[in-house]
């Protein structure tokens, strides 16, 4: 593994294991923001943090706490010990506790603003696994007066081995293809960062 939260000597301090997806440690944007807050959270509270080697080796005799980004992506491998306190970051995880945003709140906040420009036709593409964010979008059409169209939201689904920018991509694609033209929408809310671009390299490709 590899310490990512500074030593402090003389100073005893505890260890805290933080499993994000490969591709979301140091790279990702998202992930360079998440490992930041827990790194400022660990210096408040004396500890480093470790962010577990591919194989997935750890020695969990020194680990006071797990936290990890989503339990379908904690493999077996980890070998965690069965009662080590241990939260989820970002997704819900059933019987664990978790730090979660609102989603459907933000979506509301996202669309309200782009109402504020004067957007009348606002369109939203959207993945399945949040759909909170799909409520909040809806809630906040109704709380500007508008009448929302069901054609205005489409779905975009990363199959495996995809990513979500590929995904925005396809999914913009094919929008473009069938009826975006005749919906008239004049602004676009994108599931998160990463379908974004793909939506935007589709509209340049149009």
């Amino acid at each position: 593994g590899v310490f990512v939260a500074r030593r402090r000597i003389g100073v005893r301090r505890r260890t805290v294991v933080c499993h994000l997806p490969r591709q979301q440690q140091g790279t990702h944007p998202y992930g360079r923001h998440l490992l930041e807050g827990v790194q400022e959270g660990a210096n408040q509270h004396s500890c480093d943090v470790l962010l577990p080697s591919t194989d997935g080796q750890v020695d969990w005799s020194a680990v006071a706490g797990l936290l990890v980004f989503g339990f379908n992506r904690l493999g077996a491998e980890m070998h965690r010990p069965p009662h080590l306190p241990t939260v989820s970051l970002m997704l819900h995880a059933p019987g664990r506790c978790a730090v979660t945003v609102d989603e459907r709140a933000a979506a509301a906040q996202l669309t309200r603003y782009l109402s504020g420009f004067g957007h009348r036709r606002i369109a939203y593409l959207s993945c399945d696994y949040t759909p909170e964010r799909a409520y909040g979008y809806r809630e906040a059409l109704a709380g500007c007066g508008i009448e929302s169209d069901p054609h205005w939201l489409r779905k975009a689904f990363a199959v495996t081995g995809t990513s979500l920018s590929e995904a925005g991509y396809q999914a913009m694609k094919q929008w473009l293809d069938e009826d975006w033209p005749a919906l008239g929408c004049t602004a676009l809310l994108v599931h998160n960062d990463d379908g974004a671009e793909g939506v935007l390299r589709a509209l340049r490709e149009a």
